[in-house]
């Protein structure tokens, strides 16, 4: 796994964000969260992850997008054995269980079709998919990550024999399960909007505090990500949510909906 600081200039606070397939730091350059560092993690050939970078910092917190979300999972769980725990953990349009074919994230056939087919012309394909117009591809393309063709299909493949039990279609479920907030598109044609409602329905126990529902965003918006990777860290905000944690994940919870329902007009709770 690759870690990169987008800003890396002795804040206090960090926002730890993890990335989808293929991406790297080139598409989400331009956020700007207030007054804190900002790290992505990106390329999960491997699952390896640098504790040590964490260390400076009072205060971590988590974004995750598509297949990000998956990927944080088990660093989470390593960071709270470290006592490194995060304040809160947001994901948006992916889940923990990366793959499932009810109430999971990728349908397993769309998964392993995707893997199995994967050429540069396909790869756009997905990319535009992942964009849902022509309009955002467009704009996708001028910020577009810059790894070369092999290392992004070998990374599919890599993920593919971390999901799976070998030599099966069965996914392996996480130990743990550890994002406070989901945030879903309507328009997502990655990960199938209705599975993920239902995987949320489960995951949070019918909560629907803990899930936002985006309305006529696709998987990639940078909209979406304008917020959860800059607007909403205001300083104030933050000093809420610390607050907050030391009475639980619950009350971190609480707080946030607190902050996010009337920042964003777009979002509603689950269905």
């Amino acid at each position: 796994m690759q870690q990169k600081f987008i800003i890396q200039e002795g804040n206090d606070d960090l926002l730890l964000f993890f990335a989808g397939w293929s991406m790297d730091e080139h598409p989400f350059q331009r956020y700007r969260p207030e007054e804190m560092d900002f790290m992505i993690c990106y390329d999960y050939r491997d699952a390896q992850f640098d504790y040590t970078m964490l260390a400076p910092y009072r205060h971590i917190f988590v974004v995750a997008w598509s297949m990000g979300v998956w990927a944080a999972n088990p660093v989470i769980t390593a960071m709270k054995e470290l006592g490194v725990k995060p304040v809160i953990s947001l994901a948006l349009n992916g889940t923990e269980d990366l793959v499932g074919d009810t109430d999971g994230g990728i349908p397993t056939n769309i998964f392993l079709a995707t893997e199995r087919t994967l050429t540069p012309r396909n790869y756009q394909k997905f990319l535009h998919r992942m964009c849902q117009s022509d309009e955002t591809f467009a704009e996708f393309q001028k910020v577009a990550p810059q790894r070369p063709f092999e290392e992004i299909k070998q990374e599919l493949t890599a993920v593919k024999s971390r999901v799976f039990h070998e030599g099966t279609q069965e996914a392996i479920k996480p130990a743990h399960y550890h994002f406070n907030f989901t945030f879903v598109s309507t328009l997502d044609f990655i990960f199938p909007l209705e599975q993920v409602v239902k995987y949320c329905h489960r995951r949070y126990e019918a909560d629907e505090r803990k899930v936002a529902v985006l309305e006529e965003h696709p998987h990639y918006d940078p909209s979406a990500l304008l917020f959860l990777l800059q607007d909403i860290w205001l300083k104030s905000h933050r000093a809420q949510l610390v607050a907050a944690s030391e009475a639980g994940e619950k009350s971190v919870e609480e707080q946030f909906n607190k902050i996010i329902r009337p920042q964003h007009g777009k979002a509603r709770s689950d269905r």
